[in-house]
């Protein structure tokens, strides 16, 4: 064979694989941007439980409200200083009568201070023996009123025919540490590579040929988010390629910002009984009932952790000493990178993991597994969420 029949039959092979590279190529990027021209989070259908309403002059057991409160996603103070939102605090009635703007009831037996989420006022409630609802105020500072209501509270998401919880963020509300962790443990070179890790995918190929799922991984933030927001975990050649492909597309779109803040919106973070937990927020409040931004170093370290394997690393194993390991290999990678010194490493190492005894709602509403009310809820938000769906949704989901 001439060199020139050599050439020709080198581009008769190549030339249809260049073009239908470049179609499909095409077509990848039309569905990424058509996706994200329809919004990165389309709502979810919420299902909220009605607030908790208060009329001066009501029947008001103290025990039963205090329990209405918890069960609303409000947490008992146990500390001194201000109420932060979504708190409350009972208090005795020489110290109510402090933050009151006039004299208490005589007959008043019990006092409680609320601050509910904003943008809503101050609260506070006084009860009286006969169990009334005796004194009511609002606002900063407080002044009488004869009602207030509060936001009704968020029981369950549904997305795309799975119960969810998911809060979105802006990536300003993560704290450093928590950046640091997800950069040093995932993907340390985010900010360099263009979306795709050449080592990492010639790994994570091996180990799909091979069989060795210990090999696999390797995966760039960027085409995590890939994977979790455009395709499916399927662990297959094709969907790699697609996979690498769409991160490449998707680099030269979005900057590096938007692709982290999308990850960290996206990402699964394990199970809260059979809501999916979706995204750094959800977890922050499933794991450690706090707000994002207020994680500290070793919270941030066991959630970037736990991206991993959210079922192999969740602390509420009856063994969770892999989660306690790779925390601590998310700290010694941060300690490596020169993210946190060596003191701040051995304080985070001594903090416990979160526990858990009962189940979380994604507004924080709170219930004891193997109370027959949780079951019973369960499968009324089941059956309105079916309800909600087309009929076509409805077959799909029959076995």
């Amino acid at each position: 064979m001439t060199l020139k029949r050599f050439v020709k039959l080198i581009l008769l092979i190549v030339t249809p694989i260049i073009i239908g590279t470049v179609i499909w190529s095409v077509r990848l990027y039309v569905g990424i941007s058509e996706r994200i021209q329809n919004g990165w989070f389309p709502p979810p259908i919420e299902i909220y439980a009605p607030g908790i309403k208060l009329q001066a002059g009501q029947y008001l057991a103290p025990e039963s409200f205090k329990q209405e409160l918890k069960d609303q996603g409000f947490i008992e103070r146990q500390r001194s200083g201000p109420l932060q939102e979504s708190e409350f605090e009972k208090l005795d009635l020489e110290s109510c009568q402090r933050v009151l703007p006039e004299e208490i009831d005589p007959l008043a037996k019990d006092c409680y201070l609320i601050r509910p989420k904003k943008p809503a006022d101050l609260v506070a409630v006084v009860i009286s023996i006969d169990a009334s609802l005796k004194q009511l105020y609002s606002g900063e500072p407080l002044s009488p009123t004869s009602q207030v209501s509060f936001r009704p509270t968020l029981l369950a998401q549904e997305f795309e025919g799975q119960l969810m919880s998911r809060k979105y963020s802006p990536l300003s509300a993560f704290p450093l540490h928590c950046l640091q962790g997800i950069t040093a443990i995932e993907d340390k070179r985010f900010l360099e590579h263009s979306g795709v890790s050449l080592s990492g995918t010639l790994r994570g190929v091996y180990g799909l040929i091979t069989g060795q799922r210990e090999l696999g991984g390797g995966s760039t933030i960027t085409q995590q988010l890939v994977k979790n927001y455009f395709l499916t975990s399927e662990r297959t050649i094709s969907r790699k390629a697609t996979e690498i492909i769409m991160a490449l597309i998707l680099e030269a779109m979005v900057d590096k910002d938007t692709i982290l803040e999308n990850y960290l919106n996206v990402i699964y973070m394990g199970q809260n009984g059979p809501f999916q937990v979706r995204g750094f927020a959800a977890a922050a409040e499933n794991y450690f009932s706090k707000p994002v931004e207020k994680l500290e170093l070793h919270e941030c370290a066991f959630l970037a952790g736990l991206l991993n394997n959210p079922g192999r690393f969740s602390p509420f194993r009856k063994d969770p000493s892999p989660g306690l390991q790779r925390r601590e290999r998310v700290l010694e990678k941060m300690l490596e990178n020169g993210f946190i010194t060596d003191r701040q490493k051995q304080i985070a190492s001594s903090k416990p993991l979160p526990k858990r005894t009962t189940l979380l709602t994604p507004s924080g509403k709170t219930f004891e597994p193997k109370a027959s009310t949780w079951n019973k809820e369960f499968v009324f938000l089941a059956r309105l969420i079916y309800e909600h769906r087309s009929p076509h949704q409805r077959r799909s989901t029959q076995p």
